[in-house]
């Protein structure tokens, strides 16, 4: 493609490569996710997960699961649980809270995943698999129990071993036990189960 540019002298063919939202102005994805979901940025209530109250949030638009810095409760720590960190837990859309606790409770077990896409031929709806959450993790076993049939676009994942920071929209591509580097198939992950949701 750059090739293309300079042979058509196109003022782009030695732009640098983005690895941001390009269509944002000033790469400010928050920006547009104000103007798309004005309730993203009314102010809320923060608790931890024992459910005294903390304090106040901007808008749930500036936390992400596992956050540590920035959720604005004057660096508290968590007395009661060794003096331990606190992280965003959970987000509560429907209510506009952000719960936070120590980092055990972002351990997961389960999760959903939908817009699932199989590749594989098999006709099972229940396999184990190895499964890859971010680009950079290695892979970690699951049992997988799809709904309905290898066609259907949802599925349910049992993780072997909790894994920490797993969060709805993030992409899980699974794979051979085996065979590593036969792709199952994926999909988006919808909802996570840990500690605090079951």
């Amino acid at each position: 493609i750059r090739e293309l540019a300079k042979y058509f002298d196109l003022k782009v063919a030695e732009k640098p490569d983005s690895q941001d939202i390009c269509f944002v102005p000033d790469g400010k994805y928050s920006n547009l996710v104000r103007k798309l979901r004005p309730e993203s940025i009314q102010k809320g209530d923060i608790y931890h997960v024992d459910g005294s109250y903390l304090g106040e949030h901007n808008g749930i638009i500036d936390y992400t699961i596992g956050q540590r810095k920035g959720i604005k409760i004057g660096g508290r720590r968590d007395i009661s649980e060794n003096n331990s960190k606190l992280y965003v837990i959970y987000i509560d859309e429907k209510n506009n809270k952000i719960i936070v606790g120590p980092k055990q409770y972002l351990s997961c077990h389960k999760f959903l995943i939908h817009e699932c896409n199989w590749i594989t031929e098999s006709d099972e709806n229940k396999f184990d698999a190895l499964v890859k959450l971010r680009n950079t993790a290695k892979p970690v076993e699951v049992k997988v129990k799809v709904q309905m049939d290898l066609k259907s676009s949802s599925a349910n994942v049992k993780l072997k071993i909790p894994e920490f920071g797993i969060s709805p929209g993030q992409a899980a591509v699974f794979y051979d036990l085996v065979d590593e580097n036969r792709v199952l198939g994926g999909g988006w992950i919808k909802s996570t189960k840990n500690y605090l949701n079951g």
